[in-house]
Parts: C-alpha cells; sequence; structure tokens
C-alpha cells in the first residue's frame, strides 16, 4: 500500500526572508552596542578624573569617548 501526498500550491510555511533576518539582527546588534556604551560611560569618566593631573591629554580624550562614544 503506498500513500501520495499531495499540497496544494502555496499551503507551506513561508520562511521570513534574509532582510528580515538581518534588520532584527541588526537592530539586536544596535542595541547591543547602546547599552554597552551606557554601561562603559561611568567607567571613562571616572577613567579620565584619575588621570587628570597626571595624563590631561588622555583625560580629555576620555571624556571625549564617554560623551559621544567610539562609533
Amino acid at each position: 500500500m503506498s500513500a501520495i501526498l499531495s499540497h496544494p500550491s502555496g499551503s507551506y510555511p513561508r520562511r521570513a526572508s534574509a532582510s528580515t533576518g538581518t534588520g532584527i539582527g541588526q537592530r539586536l546588534w544596535n542595541a547591543l552596542l547602546l547599552l554597552g556604551a551606557a554601561r562603559a560611560r561611568p567607567h571613562l569618566e571616572q577613567l579620565a578624573r584619575q588621570h587628570q593631573s597626571s595624563n590631561p591629554e588622555m583625560a580629555r580624550q576620555l571624556r571625549q569617548v564617554a560623551r559621544e562614544g567610539l562609533i
């Protein structure tokens, strides 16, 4: 006994397109970057305070990165 399975055209679930997956991945990556920047900011400011008297140029750069971010 053999069974023949036939499916009408279009009855299978459709996969999400590659661009949809890429968009979700990019949004997730951007959210993680923002979270990381928010967590790093206080540490960068603390380092800037620690180096203000010994290396003012480095302190200035640390404050700039804390304010503007690396990217």
